[in-house]
């Protein structure tokens, strides 16, 4: 514990903190949380969508099977991109919460849940396309 005298000699070493830096902070924050939740409710609704348009009759085990229900399939191509949107918007809105915790251990887990986030949609593609050549 310090004294006050010492404690104030520790604050004037410091320097003055300007109330409108730690408001911009907490603007900032502000702006990441609403991004966020905008980003999830898009992705999520986008990534419904366009599963929607994906086809489903064939067995996604049987690789020319589901190529020939593609061939048929006019949207193939813009349901996929909407897939991948999908999950890139939820991936931006995972990152936007990550920069809204603060500093320390709780920083710490947003920051892993990123990596891991992203991790997981990477051994997917390549799970995904590793069966596809079979």
């Amino acid at each position: 514990m310090l004294t006050k005298a010492a404690q104030r000699d520790v604050d004037a070493a410091r320097g003055p903190v300007s109330s409108s830096v730690v408001s911009g902070q907490a603007a900032m924050s502000g702006h990441m949380a609403r991004l966020g939740a905008v980003a999830a409710v898009v992705g999520a609704l986008v990534l419904f969508a366009s599963t929607m348009l994906h086809p489903s009759d064939a067995d996604p085990g049987h690789a020319p099977a589901a190529f020939a229900e593609y061939a048929t399939d006019t949207l193939w191509v813009w349901s996929h991109l909407g897939q991948f949107a999908g999950l890139a918007a939820l991936g931006a809105a995972l990152v936007a919460l990550a920069a809204t915790l603060e500093p320390g251990r709780a920083s710490n887990w947003g920051r892993m849940a990123v990596v891991g986030a992203t991790a997981s949609v990477a051994v997917g593609a390549a799970c995904k396309r590793s069966t596809a050549s079979r």
